[in-house]
């Protein structure tokens, strides 16, 4: 944009660039079955068995589709939102074990992660959430900061942060950080930042008939955690 004149007719374009890139889906795959018996059995004392069988082969696609989410596939050369080549890994100013650290040092902690991304991009990015591994996040959820009103470390960081609006917790961090200590991912969660891509979140095909068994395959196709902006995220290892 540049100052113009009444009646200009010379305003300068604003456009958008793009770029082409490619990334993978992957099929994954896994079956459940029950035997002509194990029908006779469950009808006879009422324990709906093939329920339970598929509800069990339900939770371990959305568990692989978790895993996928957070690590990627290896196997395929694919990574997930905790381990982006791309995305910074910050050094925090009160390094150590956390359970160490005081209250006020947690508070630092967590504001300059966040202030980091800011200071990073020229302000052109913003993060809003933060994840945290699992006893991290329960220790500044627990531990006061204040003696006097009884407030969490959390609760104050989420208080008078400028950005932070949201800090959850995720067990997949608990050994995401290089050489498996945990990490902390900060992030701004917005479609133009980052998505994940799931075409297909879970299908069961007709039951196969094998000899005295029945086989129901079940199917997903999953995406990859594509980083458009990886300069608005930042990680940080509790080392």
């Amino acid at each position: 944009m540049k100052i113009v004149a009444n009646m200009a007719d010379n305003l300068p374009l604003v456009d958008a660039n793009a770029k082409s890139f490619t990334s993978k889906v992957i099929s994954a795959g896994a079956a459940y079955q029950w035997s002509i018996q194990d029908i006779r059995r469950s009808l006879r004392v009422g324990n709906a068995l093939n329920q339970r069988k598929a509800a069990a082969a339900r939770k371990s696609v959305d568990r692989r589709i978790d895993e996928i989410g957070a690590s990627g596939a290896p196997e395929v050369g694919t990574t997930g939102l905790v381990n982006n080549a791309n995305v910074p890994i910050v050094a925090l100013p009160n390094a150590g074990a956390w359970s160490l650290l005081t209250a006020a040092q947690l508070l630092e902690n967590l504001n300059f992660l966040a202030q980091s991304i800011v200071t990073l991009t020229l302000e052109v990015e913003e993060p809003n959430t933060m994840i945290l591994p699992t006893a991290e996040y329960g220790l500044i959820a627990s531990l006061p900061y204040s003696a006097t009103t009884g407030e969490t470390v959390l609760a104050t960081f989420l208080r008078v942060s400028p950005y932070i609006k949201a800090v959850e917790q995720w067990g997949k961090l608990n050994t995401a950080g290089a050489g498996g200590v945990p990490r902390i991912v900060c992030y701004d969660r917005d479609p133009r930042v980052l998505t994940y891509n799931i075409p297909v979140i879970y299908e069961e095909l007709p039951p196969q008939a094998e000899n005295l068994a029945f086989k129901v395959p079940v199917h997903a196709r999953i995406g990859v955690v594509e980083m458009h902006y990886p300069l608005a995220c930042a990680y940080a290892d509790v080392a």
